[in-house]
């Protein structure tokens, strides 16, 4: 009977499978299509008369309107057709420097006007998402059957009007980010399954360290300053430095790449492997460059600077903005960083020990720190600021199991380690548990931050926010505001290493007691491209909290990769936790003291510490019994 079930069941599969390709089949022919509830356009698909040119710039290659004076209204036309019928919510990707709002025209099949809107592109630079009118309305078009439909962007003539990217999505449910989706050029093709079949290549480990420039030579700046980076560039082009960068593993230089193209950047990404990209990973910071080609992607890691940066804060803010704003073209970029002015020549804004503080702050939790100064005769930090610096560059080198294990979600799911809000674009999410609001106003010691639903807590005094509104937080110090979850599970070094150096066998884990959570640790070698055939690890984390008990597991090591320790040394931090009664692992009843395999409870601060030792290739589970 079970056989014959079984049998049923695929039979019943296999004709459902028939069904869906014969109804594919029957979809008529179209520009375009709409597939999972998306309609996906490239506006250079769409030119074909004189009203729109193709204009490139260093982001992408666009559709731009040209003037004319003959009444024409400069039109633009998307075909397309649609087997979903419902509400469609309108994206445009561009900006607008006119002062003229484009005119957007849906028709049916019967050349029928449906609905009309007045589009309100803003941007000035980045080109930017957009699905609202001029007044403030959603661009909103109810198409109540299965069939074809035209779009007609008008620009009345009028130039300056430039349109990257048009995106459709069904009752607003898939919205684009960054440049948008792949053309749907086909009714059955996933275009949110192509974009995450481009390719991410993970930056070399010493490249999450503390980068700076060196205005002289290296010696000269560490003893300037008492810091001692993870890398160096030195002023002048990638063919200027190619002689004497010679790729160490350590990241000694590194090349400042002022490359306009993909091939440019490939070449430049090249050289910094030794042109062997099959050994050692390459790295070099580049401007951003050619957006709309995913190719891009490969080459970490991405900046740019504003045409007019004389007010460091304000540029830091646009720079927090592309970083954290998903309706920005720049959101793309999987790894990133944050570039003060003063790095590159002709900055005359100044710089004192706030602002450079500011940006320290910012940079030391983006996906990269780099922390430039300036040459000596525009500014010189102040022993008090180094201090800060010091302590900054200690904290984001704890953090480097924390956000290195992100370059795995980066590669295989396409969602880059530092996510932000288009309503709260000035602070961003770095991975899924840590929330960074930088401070970027001169003379401003606290902020308004907006927290997402839930409950949060200041990781430094763990004072805790309720979620779902704003709140004005004051700064601790030279900290940075930095927030977490209560579930939170964070893996970190327990001393500020420098990240070319081997970690050690050890590992300061923080678990945020108050909710369950999980968290998956990622390593390879960190210098070589072995981990893109599998010669990487991972080890899962998970907590579990409940009335009268909480569990913690230590995953066993998946994978493997040449180098890895087969032992971990853990000191496991509960913070927040109630006291303890009794502590098992695996069973067995642990000893409350001081030492090896023991725990120990501080009751003033909250906060339980279990030390453990294990083999990779075994799991531990620690369950913690509570007395009320």
């Amino acid at each position: 009977m079970g056989r014959i079930n079984l049998l049923i069941r695929r039979y019943t599969m296999l004709l459902l499978a028939a069904l869906i390709v014969l109804s594919c089949a029957r979809v008529p022919d179209s520009d375009f299509y709409e597939a999972e509830g998306i309609v996906s356009v490239h506006s250079l698909s769409l030119i074909d008369n004189d009203s729109w040119t193709p204009f490139t710039t260093l982001i992408s290659e666009s559709a731009l309107s040209v003037e004319h004076d003959d009444g024409r209204s400069g039109a633009m036309e998307v075909n397309f057709y649609v087997r979903r019928p419902g509400s469609y919510t309108l994206w445009l990707l561009g900006r607008n420097d006119s002062e003229h709002s484009p005119a957007v025209r849906m028709f049916d099949d019967n050349n029928f006007l449906m609905d009309s809107y007045r589009s309100n592109l803003t941007g000035r630079e980045i080109p930017i998402w957009t699905s609202s009118d001029k007044g403030g309305d959603r661009m909103l078009f109810d198409l109540p059957s299965a069939g074809h439909y035209r779009l007609v962007i008008e620009s009345g003539g009028v130039p300056g009007i430039l349109i990257d990217r048009i995106h459709f999505t069904l009752n607003n449910r898939n919205r684009p980010w960054g440049m948008g989706y792949p053309e749907t050029l086909d009714a059955v093709t996933d275009p949110r399954l192509l974009k995450r079949e481009h390719t991410v290549h993970i930056p070399p480990k010493w490249s999450f360290g503390l980068i700076t420039s060196s205005h002289e030579a290296k010696d000269h700046f560490t003893s300037r300053t008492g810091l001692s980076p993870d890398a160096y560039w030195q002023n002048g082009t990638e063919k200027e430095l190619r002689g004497e960068f010679e790729g160490s593993d350590s990241g000694e230089f590194i090349y400042l790449s002022d490359t306009e193209s993909i091939a440019e950047l490939r070449e430049a990404y090249q050289s910094s492997t030794g042109n062997s990209d099959k050994v050692k990973r390459g790295f070099i910071l580049a401007p951003f460059n050619r957006l709309d080609d995913p190719e891009f992607k490969k080459y970490p890691a991405l900046w740019q600077l504003s045409d007019e940066r004389e007010d460091g804060y304000r540029e830091l803010r646009r720079q927090l903005e592309r970083t954290g704003n998903p309706r920005k073209a720049s959101y793309e970029v999987p790894f990133s960083l944050f570039m003060p002015p003063w790095a590159l020549p002709n900055y005359d804004g100044g710089v004192d020990d706030e602002l450079f503080l500011r940006w320290a702050q910012a940079a030391a939790l983006n996906t990269h720190f780099v922390l430039p100064f300036p040459s000596e005769d525009i500014y010189s930090p102040g022993a008090e600021l180094l201090e800060a610096i010091e302590e900054l560059t200690e904290f984001r080198r704890t953090l480097f199991p924390y956000i290195y294990s992100y370059t795995l979600r980066a590669r295989t799911s396409r969602i880059k380690p530092v996510i932000g809000r288009e309503d709260s674009p000035d602070q961003f999410m770095l991975g899924e548990n840590l929330l960074v609001a930088p401070i970027t106003e001169r003379g401003r010691s606290s902020r308004t931050v907006y927290f997402p639903e839930g409950q949060w807590i200041n990781i430094f005094d763990e004072e805790r926010f309720e979620g779902g509104q704003s709140w004005v937080v004051e700064e601790i110090g030279s900290l940075p505001l930095i927030f977490t979850k209560p579930g939170a599970i964070i893996p970190m070094w327990p001393k500020g290493e420098m990240i070319s150096e081997a970690p050690g066998d050890e590992l300061l884990v923080d678990i945020f007691a108050g909710e369950s959570g999980n968290f998956r640790l990622y390593e390879d070698d960190g210098v070589s491209t072995a981990y893109r055939t599998g010669d990487f690890t991972t080890i899962a984390f998970r907590y579990f909290e409940h009335t009268d008990y909480a569990t913690f597991n230590i995953g066993a090591i998946v994978r493997d990769f040449e180098g890895q320790r087969r032992e971990t040394d853990y000191t496991l931090r509960f913070r927040n936790m109630r006291e303890p009664a009794s502590i098992k692992a695996n069973g067995e009843e642990l000893s409350s003291g001081s030492g090896e395999q023991m725990w120990s409870y501080d009751p003033n601060q909250e906060v339980l510490h279990i030390r453990w030792s294990q083999p990779n290739n075994q799991r531990t589970e620690f369950e913690i019994l509570f007395s009320d």
